[in-house]
């Protein structure tokens, strides 16, 4: 059974005053609809037995969907979160720790996660949304001691590849979530070892028209690259919510944001902070209790290269922390650098659609939204 939900505000000051009339006719990369979920997670520390944790979706897809995570700054060690096994209903997760690290995570991850499946809405309120996944052994590194002219990585260091989007050019800059979702290069016996070669999914700059991707291989000197699939999630940004049309007690709140170009290392104090915590970002709106929150860098200014962790989240704003490893030295500061966010009031799973049905068109076009659907879980 599906209950009709809409979205009933979307507001942004980037396009307010070029909010379309209509929908926007499908073209190559577009769909009429898009599965897509959140939910929270717990991922375990790694002892000398751990293995991969499975997480089983809230709802069966038709294609496999992208994934998306969001590593803490629980525990001391550098660490991220790798994913992997990704299917129709589930996919497995991990913590990971780079070179010069024992492997071994002495910390939870208490995050969430998004899911979408591939393709490209556009609805009439002028919010669009693209998810796609792109091949590449395109890998970056960072400039610390004993890196620099390493026949490893290669005489370029910091190209990326430039990926134009599917759908179509935004309407202004759109917050950008990446992440790798295969693990083709990994020779580490992970997660009870380090990750070898250590690779996040790094972007360097972001535009209407495109985004710019490549694996991140930091200061981390190990391994051969192999080509993976960085997953992608671009959409406007803004602020908005969901509410259900039959039933009032259903109402998420979502935010998405590139956050102002302060986010500093985990050696930096800064904001009242302490190491590793990091640095503030408010949300767009106020949430009544702390939302769930997925996001990725959305630069790449740092040298050495590195991953965001999310520290403290309230109501009001989020902590993020540019992380770094410790395997050229020991130092974790770093310059400052923005990162795209989603934040969303609870978990929920739905099918976002375009094409609202003829009992709903007069609260769509008062709402200046798209309709989605909501699946009731039993």
């Amino acid at each position: 059974m599906f209950r009709k939900t809409t979205i009933r505000a979307f507001s942004c000051v980037a396009f307010l005053a070029t909010v379309l009339p209509g929908l926007i006719a499908p073209s190559q990369g577009h769909a009429d609809m898009l599965k897509m979920e959140v939910d929270a997670i717990n991922v375990p520390i790694t002892t000398a037995g751990s293995t991969f944790t499975k997480v089983t979706f809230r709802q069966a897809y038709d294609v496999v969907p992208i994934v998306f995570t969001l590593p803490t700054v629980a525990g001391v060690d550098p660490a991220g979160l790798r994913i992997r096994n990704v299917t129709t209903t589930d996919f497995e997760i991990a913590i990971v720790e780079p070179g010069a690290e024992d492997g071994v995570h002495g910390a939870a991850m208490s995050t969430a996660y998004l899911a979408i499946e591939p393709g490209r809405l556009d609805f009439a309120s002028g919010l669009s949304i693209e998810a796609g996944r792109h091949n590449t052994s395109r890998a970056v590194n960072g400039t610390g001691s004993g890196n620099v002219g390493n026949p490893k990585f290669g005489a370029n260091v910091t190209a990326f590849d430039t990926m134009n989007f599917a759908g179509g050019t935004f309407g202004s800059t759109p917050a950008v979530l990446a992440e790798i979702q295969t693990m083709n290069s990994e020779t580490g016996a992970v997660p009870t070892a380090p990750s070898s070669p250590w690779l996040t999914a790094s972007v360097k700059t972001i535009s209407p028209t495109n985004v710019q991707l490549a694996l991140d291989r930091a200061e981390v000197n190990d391994g051969t690259v192999l080509a993976e699939d960085i997953g992608y999630m671009a959409i406007t940004q803004g602020a908005g919510n969901m509410s259900d049309l039959t039933n009032s007690d259903v109402n998420v709140l979502f935010d998405a944001l590139i956050s102002p170009d302060n986010i500093e290392g985990w050696d930096n104090n800064s904001n009242n902070g302490s190491n590793g915590n990091g640095d503030i970002t408010n949300f767009n709106q106020t949430f009544a209790s702390n939302p769930l929150v997925i996001a990725s860098l959305a630069k790449r200014d740092g040298g050495d290269g590195g991953w965001l962790a999310r520290g403290t989240i309230t109501p009001t704003s989020v902590n993020f922390t540019a992380n770094e490893d410790q395997w050229s030295d020991d130092e974790r500061g770093h310059t400052t650098e923005a990162a795209s966010l989603m934040a969303f009031s609870s978990g929920f799973d739905t099918t976002l659609n375009t094409v609202p049905e003829p009992s709903s068109m007069a609260v769509v076009t008062l709402a200046m939204a798209g309709l989605i659907r909501r699946r009731k879980r039993k």
